[in-house]
């Protein structure tokens, strides 16, 4: 009885995460614009579906990547319906833009869908994900840039269309962060990302983390990111496939430490 309750419950919290989401996101759809030129390079966008065990989660934990290397809709390989969507135009012009990213989202599941992949970015989720929560996939995933332009934004983008990435994608992460209400926060993005971070959030500052095992890291390495909109535990860090390569995967473990204290 008392599981059935408790079942109930976190259904009736998904459901109205999802209908927030929902409105935020077809506003979205309906208002976001880029030239045509760039919504032809950028990729469809990454909208989060948050699944049942977000709901019933002891920590929640939503871990921000810089963007996707690759992110389309592809109806005949996840069993959706309608056309293709791999741009940023193709999702704009069609109806059932957001439905269909969902499905991409629910089927892609947390990287689960390409296991021979084991990226740094999915290994270093799944391990802070195991350090905060005792069911699997626990966490959710987003990006601080909803599409990517040929694999990279920064890369890839003059700093007029980033600017007109930001402007199309201004307050998205604010929403899902409002709605979804994380424990924690973990942006695996790197220094290089920071000015994304600042688009996005007014007055973040990038603080020391002080009491951590070991040398202390200067904010440029690891920060303690400050904004109002986030979590009190909201967390800055390389990119895992850097902390990977520079021997520093051990501060996957200290952010977990942080996180719990």
């Amino acid at each position: 009885m008392i599981a059935q309750t408790l079942s109930r419950r976190c259904h009736s919290k998904l459901k109205r995460m999802n209908d927030q989401l929902e409105v935020r996101y077809r506003s979205f759809h309906v208002s976001a614009k880029l030239p045509k030129g760039l919504s032809r390079r950028a990729s469809a966008p990454l909208l989060v579906y948050p699944h049942e065990r977000w709901a019933s989660s002891g920590l929640r934990l939503l871990v921000v990547g810089q963007e996707t290397l690759r992110w389309q809709y592809e109806p005949l390989e996840s069993g959706g319906t309608g056309s293709a969507i791999r741009t940023f135009g193709d999702f704009s012009a069609a109806a059932n833009g957001v439905s269909a990213m969902w499905d991409l989202y629910r089927w892609y599941g947390l990287g689960r869908r390409y296991p021979k992949l084991n990226s740094p970015f999915w290994r270093g989720f799944r391990a802070l994900d195991s350090a905060v929560n005792a069911e699997p996939d626990s966490a959710l995933w987003t990006n601080l840039f909803k599409v990517n332009v040929n694999g990279s934004v920064m890369e890839n983008c003059s700093r007029a269309e980033i600017a007109k990435l930001h402007k199309a994608q201004q307050g998205l992460l604010q929403h899902e962060i409002a709605v979804l209400k994380p424990d924690a926060v973990v942006f695996f993005t790197g220094p290089r990302y920071d000015s994304a971070i600042k688009a996005e959030f007014d007055g973040v500052e990038f603080q020391l983390m002080e009491g951590l095992p070991g040398p202390t890291m200067p904010p440029s390495r690891l920060a303690w990111v400050r904004a109002p909109g986030l979590p009190a535990k909201t967390v800055r860090s390389y990119h895992p496939e850097y902390l990977q390569r520079s021997r520093q995967w051990n501060v996957i473990s200290q952010i977990a430490d942080w996180i719990r204290s």
